[in-house]
């Protein structure tokens, strides 16, 4: 099967599980219904600004139009087998839980905050982020408003509104940490 005829088999997949017709893609992101018809029918390969605006309609990164292999629909990810991610500027560590699935809408990882770790940037983005302490201290602040987090504490948030992390303590922080949408740790 050609990539643009799998392409465009991806999107219509994508377009019906959102109960959405052509015309309210057309509405949502400026394609014409008539141009994603054909690129769903494979009859015309979508620009990647096409792709670009189509994966907005449903939230997600363009990419995974692309991804040629069939995704599972199960992953187990083991202790042992945990990537670990360093972030240099910030002092945080993510171990990621999730893996890719189809039809994936979340990620998850378990983060390490160390003392003295700061995000230097206020993020924000679409979706939204629950962040639940396992151990230790550590300051959030969600749109000017600053929390401080123990554990046992949780958080969730809708992830648009300016958001930084702060461990101003002597002790490393441990969090569960679960965005929406699927965020590439």
């Amino acid at each position: 099967m050609s990539i643009s005829v799998e392409v465009g088999r991806r999107i219509k997949q994508y377009r019906q599980k959102h109960n959405l017709t052509l015309k309210e893609i057309e509405a949502r992101v400026s394609v014409s219904a008539t141009h994603v018809s054909e690129i769903e029918r494979g009859k015309t390969s979508p620009t990647i600004g096409a792709l670009s605006r189509i994966a907005k309609a449903f939230d997600m990164d363009p990419a995974e139009f692309l991804i040629s292999e069939d995704l599972p629909k199960v992953h187990v990810t083991k202790k042992a087998d945990r990537s670990r991610i360093r972030y240099e500027h910030t002092g945080m560590v993510a171990h990621p839980l999730t893996g890719p699935i189809e039809g994936q809408s979340i990620s998850a990882a378990e983060v390490e905050f160390e003392p003295g770790m700061t995000e230097v940037k206020l993020s924000a983005h679409a979706g939204e982020e629950f962040m639940y302490v396992t151990e230790g201290t550590v300051e959030v602040t969600v749109k000017g408003r600053t929390i401080l987090l123990r554990e046992g504490d949780s958080l969730h948030f809708r992830a648009d509104l300016p958001h930084r992390v702060v461990n101003r303590f002597a002790e490393p922080c441990r969090a569960l940490l679960i965005m929406t949408p699927v965020f590439g740790f």
